[in-house]
């Protein structure tokens, strides 16, 4: 039983960071596209937003992962 609750924090973390790294490489993109102004500034704009968002849900499935495994905020 413990090492199915292991394995299944293992599987969890091991998505909430490959979506952590999607999400940079998404702000790593939006980031050339202004600076060498490639796509307008509301498509950029509506993409942070996008970013933002994500990070944000991100965040609470960290704090949810901290919380399962006994981590105090």
């Amino acid at each position: 039983m413990e090492n199915e609750k292991n394995n299944r924090f293992a599987v969890d973390f091991e998505q909430a960071t490959f979506q952590l790294e999607c999400i940079t490489n998404t702000i790593s993109a939006i980031h050339t596209a202004m600076v060498e102004g490639s796509s307008p500034a509301d498509e950029g704009t509506n993409a942070l937003y996008f970013a933002y968002t994500s990070l944000w849900s991100l965040t609470k499935v960290f704090q949810s992962l901290s919380d399962r495994e006994g981590g105090q905020r």
